[in-house]
């Protein structure tokens, strides 16, 4: 499941595809990818809550495409994407698209990415009515649904935190525990800064000198330089990261490099799963091909 920072890193990425047109939108399960020309062409990827990525794996478009598909192409077809990024360091991503009007960019439409819980993806209009949405929820502090107005997560904590909060978010739990759901940085990345901080992960109730350590960290972890990567163990991918990990540095873990975040997802989500397509595409043509000679 992707983190904040695994968005913080892909949001960045994938700003090079602002100023360029939807060419075609189509959705193959979960996954909705839409193919974008301008300098030349670019095919997104968005598989919620796994992964956003520009794919160089083309897949076959379904001969019959689903009503989100269809919907996203009434309303968004031939809009120039304007901007991408991540909302308020939190798991969501935001598409801007529109039209020029008299040479300004002026926005019609957000398809906003959630990449929590199942993941999910909403259509909604420059008044932030949602238009269209492909899971519908009914929560007690929101509502998504068609015509009603989206209204984003509450606000987790911020990283500046002082002292006195960090200490309180271990008073009744495990500090590591703490970081994850306050700071919504999930269990990877919360290990993470209880390795850079020496503080033992399991301490609760820690001191004022452990949350100056943890202060600390914070600071490393937020300017930690990109280095992506996928990490196998016994030869199974375990992890795609943004950056060489202490939580990974140990001598099971194999280390593969790549030039972009982008790039080491598409090998994983993108090649693996275009070649799994093919196997079954073979398969099937050779079970006709031995039905025949049968």
């Amino acid at each position: 499941m992707f983190s904040t920072f695994d968005l913080k890193e892909i949001s960045k990425e994938l700003s090079d595809l602002e100023r360029m047109r939807i060419d075609k939108i189509y959705q193959l399960g979960n996954e909705l990818r839409i193919k974008f020309f301008g300098r030349g062409r670019e095919d997104l990827v968005i598989k919620p809550p796994l992964a956003v990525f520009v794919t160089s794996y083309p897949k076959p478009a379904p001969k019959n495409p689903t009503w989100f598909a269809m919907l996203l192409r009434k309303h968004l077809k031939a809009m120039w994407l304007f901007k991408i990024e991540q909302y308020d360091f939190d798991r969501i991503l935001i598409l801007s698209f529109g039209f020029y009007e008299e040479n300004n960019p002026v926005t019609k439409y957000v398809l906003i990415v959630e990449m929590f819980r199942d993941g999910n993806i909403i259509l909604a209009n420059n008044e932030n009515v949602i238009v269209g949405i492909q899971s519908r929820e009914y929560m007690k502090e929101r509502t998504l649904a068609p015509k009603s107005v989206y209204v984003f997560p509450e606000k987790k904590k911020s990283f500046d935190l002082t002292t006195e909060e960090l200490i309180e978010i271990s008073k009744d739990n495990e500090i590591v525990r703490g970081l994850a759901t306050q700071l919504n940085i999930g269990g990877l990345y919360a290990e993470e800064v209880c390795l850079l901080s020496g503080v033992n992960k399991a301490k609760t109730g820690i001191t004022e000198e452990d949350a100056l350590k943890i202060k600390v960290a914070l600071n490393k972890l937020q300017n930690l330089e990109k280095n992506p990567m996928i990490i196998k163990k016994n030869g199974e991918i375990v992890d795609i990261v943004p950056y060489d990990l202490i939580s990974y540095s140990g001598p099971e873990f194999e280390k593969i490099r790549y030039d972009s975040f982008s790039k080491a997802l598409d090998e994983v989500y993108g090649k693996a799963e275009s070649e799994e397509i093919l196997r079954e595409e073979l398969s099937s043509h050779q079970k006709k091909i031995q039905k025949f000679e049968r």
